[in-house]
């Protein structure tokens, strides 16, 4: 098929004003230490989505399948992968890295079967890099499948590859790339071409590509401010993970399982969290946190010691919540549990105690308080009035023994001596 330079031109201005919708706009992996693979037209897919009708421009690997590997490669109906790179722009090349991966044994008989889009025919070849110099070499060593000609739109490409039998266990770089109306043949795996692209993948020989699983973050959320907030991290990997923690107030961390001591509401917010571990794929997740303000410190005041049935509670009144008090032994009547220094009716002989507690949400500050009311003691009497005739004369007090409590006797007016002053005495 013979395309129309002009077509082309007119409709790559269309692109660049703002047409095409379907160019990933995040950056992505380069290919370094890779040579990075050049085209005339970026990116392969114009003016629409892949594999539009109406596209002029659908030149590009649109599926990659293996068979028979330990790890397959599954990577169908991707369409076109140009992506724009810091500082050189639209290119069109993707490096799968760790989304797709392939892993065999040396000396396996592993089958490709690569798909290209629906517009053009373009030739298609295969490298993989299996002395690890960094470079894709055209000899057959290396150019491990191709296309005799081109392939028609939209067709496969099928071959299969034996791994050399004595490849060493480790990681290698293979590269599928098509090129519109070049043999498959002789494409070159850094040349530029004129309409195409390249996709890029990691095959593992005698091992396979780390995962990390399996990953969760928590927190120790709800809690009151003044506390501990504690992030968490559980996971499943089989290498030694990097973790990268970012929230509120210019949170980060690169812990595990990262703390704030003394944490407040302005730590409340969504807590991000990055975990890589080398050629596996990154796990980001996020956990919120919620720090409630804590209530103003309670304080129920001093314990009391009483004879009467009635008292005054003394606790302090807050700014940062709402308080209540609650009778916890003892026995009583809390006439407003609300007020701070409200009212007790009935209260209870012996030792009765009260809580003081002020709640801001889930957060709670409590205070306690005893109020000991003793026994009435017995009523007392003194016995019958006496008349002494002769000074120096001694008579003994006729007062009742008490059942409750200690009598104790004393001079009110007059003189004389008292003995054994409690209970009965001698005068």
């Amino acid at each position: 098929m013979i395309k129309k330079v002009g077509v082309q031109f007119i409709l790559a201005l269309v692109f660049l004003f703002g047409i095409n919708t379907c160019l990933i706009a995040q950056p992505g992996n380069l290919p370094a230490p890779y040579c990075m693979p050049l085209y005339g037209q970026s990116p392969c897919n114009q003016p629409g989505p892949s594999n539009m009708p109406g596209n002029f421009l659908n030149d590009f690997i649109h599926s990659v399948l293996t068979f028979s590997g330990n790890v397959d490669i599954n990577n169908p109906n991707t369409g076109c992968n140009a992506q724009i790179f810091p500082s050189i722009g639209i290119k069109n090349y993707i490096y799968h890295k760790c989304q797709h991966n392939l892993s065999v044994s040396a000396g396996q008989v592993v089958s490709f079967s690569i798909q290209i889009g629906n517009i053009n025919p373009q030739g298609v070849a295969a490298f993989i890099d299996w002395n690890n110099d960094n470079i894709f070499s055209t000899a057959p060593t290396e150019k491990i499948g191709w296309s005799t000609g081109t392939v028609p739109a939209g067709g496969w490409l099928t071959f299969t590859t034996t791994i050399p039998p004595a490849q060493t266990n480790g990681t290698y770089r293979l590269r599928v790339r098509c090129a519109f109306g070049i043999s498959g043949a002789t494409i070159d795996p850094c040349n530029n071409y004129s309409c195409g692209e390249v996709e890029d993948y990691d095959v593992y020989v005698g091992t396979t590509s780390p995962v990390i699983s399996n990953v969760v973050a928590s927190s120790n959320s709800t809690l009151c401010s003044g506390n501990t907030l504690s992030l968490n991290l559980t996971y499943t990997s089989q290498c030694s993970p990097s973790y990268t923690w970012a929230g509120p107030n210019s949170f980060v961390s690169n812990s595990q399982n990262p703390t704030i001591v003394n944490a407040q509401p302005l730590h409340s917010g969504n807590y991000s969290l990055t975990v890589t571990c080398g050629t596996a794929c990154p796990v980001s997740l996020t956990t919120s946190v919620t720090v409630v303000q804590g209530p103003t410190p309670a304080n129920a005041g001093g314990n009391q010691c009483i004879c009467a049935t009635t008292a005054t509670l003394n606790g302090n009144i807050p700014s940062i919540g709402t308080g209540s008090w609650t009778l916890l032994s003892g026995s009583a009547i809390i006439i407003t549990p609300t007020l701070a220094n409200t009212a007790l009716f009935s209260v209870g002989v012996g030792t009765n105690i009260f809580a003081w507690t002020i709640t801001n949400g889930t957060c709670v500050s409590s205070s306690t308080v005893a109020i000991i009311r003793g026994m009435p003691p017995s009523v007392s009497v003194a016995g019958p009035n006496q008349t002494l005739t002769c000074s120096g004369n001694t008579t003994t007090m006729q007062a009742n023994a008490p059942a409750i409590g200690i009598g104790t006797w004393s001079l009110i007016s007059g003189s004389g001596i008292l003995y054994h002053l409690i209970h009965q005495a001698q005068l």
